[in-house]
């Protein structure tokens, strides 16, 4: 359940396909960035695309955190009431540890680093199709 001191602002529900999309085209950059050795650029693109597809289940289900709130607030909301995510749960942790790896390390990304966040990012994605019915504005 959310902490009280977490700010939830409503989003219009219809917003929650927009949010989807963006995560494929992310993960699309990934795939593409692995595929010419940009190991930085895939990890990034990955985390960024396992992000949007939660914020597409967060809208869909209970409205969408303040942008002004860190990504572990979305743990937090993901963990929430609803069916199981404790799988879904699991990537974005994954995800959200490889975006502190990426943006906050000197060190560059491996390979491996980068194969295993786009593999966590598709899962995420999986779920929230699963779970995501986008709705006409």
């Amino acid at each position: 359940m959310a902490s009280k001191s977490l700010i939830i602002r409503p989003e219009d529900r219809a917003a929650c396909g927009n949010y989807l999309a963006k995560s494929k085209e992310f993960l699309r950059s990934a795939l593409e960035d692995a595929a010419s050795g940009r190991w930085n650029a895939t990890g990034l693109s990955a985390v960024h695309a396992g992000i949007s597809a939660a914020y597409a289940v967060l809208v869909c289900e209970c409205g969408l955190p303040s942008p002004a709130q860190g990504c572990e607030e979305f743990v937090e909301l993901l963990a929430g009431p609803g069916a199981d995510r404790s799988s879904a749960l699991v990537h974005f942790r994954r995800v959200l540890a490889g975006k502190s790896l990426i943006e906050y390390e000197r060190r560059l990304f491996s390979r491996r680093e980068a194969r295993e966040l786009v593999q966590h990012a598709e899962r995420i994605i999986a779920w929230a199709r699963s779970r995501v019915r986008p709705v006409a504005p």
